[in-house]
């Protein structure tokens, strides 16, 4: 499920092709502006359950009995009026989790996505009719290999040791650096947990597989496997982006 979100008309003799552009349920967050919320919930996650029952139940999002992960220990949360996604976003930021909505409308807020199989497990170095134009690309944009929580007056920082001496071995000292800056965490536990948690989302080089199909059956947030023999890969990516096309 989603949003239609853009209508285009093209007119060729007496034919008319319709092109639709639909978005998931996340922009309902974004078109939504929250007024006066607070919490006085001590965790994220109880944060977010209220925010959940304050602006998203009456949109015709739900939630499962998992959907909020507890997070770090927040003194009390109070907003001035920001947009759903911002204050989703703010919220998340705390325990270096992510918020999404699923297709069938049901709210999480997690230290991982839920990922399932997708059943693509597709080989570089074999040719196949299903997968066509496909392409691997890698960058050290977002790349860290240690990761600062600064709080009130308090800060800790995750390291990866064995990432620091790999990149070391490419270049100068190998040290990647991330710092994360909220005054909501009251504690070097707390900030211990959301630097780790940051570090463990960014401490790989991140990389964007494409290709096209005929086939069916990748569904958003499910995994593709990909192999490349001569490069010596093989490794998971998570499907982010889907586009269909006639």
């Amino acid at each position: 499920g989603g949003i239609i979100t853009s209508l285009g008309y093209g007119y060729y003799g007496s034919a008319v092709r319709i092109n639709v552009v639909c978005e998931g349920y996340e922009q309902i967050c974004r078109r939504r502006v929250v007024s006066g919320f607070s919490s006085s919930k001590t965790t994220a996650g109880g944060i977010a359950s209220d925010l959940y029952s304050y602006a998203l139940a009456d949109e015709g999002i739900t939630r499962a009995a998992d959907s909020f992960d507890s997070g770090v220990s927040v003194s009390g949360y109070s907003s001035e009026p920001s947009r759903l996604c911002d204050l989703l976003d703010d919220i998340a930021a705390t325990s270096g989790m992510k918020w999404w909505i699923t297709p069938s409308m049901v709210v999480y807020m997690r230290s991982e996505i839920n990922v399932g199989e997708s059943g693509f497990y597709i080989n570089a170095n074999t040719t196949s009719d299903k997968v066509r134009n496909l392409t691997l690309s890698k960058t050290l944009s977002g790349y860290r290999n240690s990761h600062t929580a600064v709080g009130n007056n308090v800060w800790t920082t995750a390291r990866t040791p064995s990432e620091e001496s790999r990149m070391a071995a490419l270049f100068g000292t190998g040290k990647y650096g991330g710092i994360t800056v909220n005054k909501r965490l009251e504690n070097a536990v707390a900030c211990g947990i959301a630097a780790s948690s940051v570090l463990g989302a960014h401490n790989t080089e991140p990389g964007t597989l494409r290709f096209d199909t005929a086939r069916g059956g990748a569904v958003l947030y499910s995994r593709v496997w990909f192999r490349d023999v001569g490069e010596n890969l093989y490794l998971p990516y998570v499907v982010k982006e889907i586009k269909s096309c006639n």
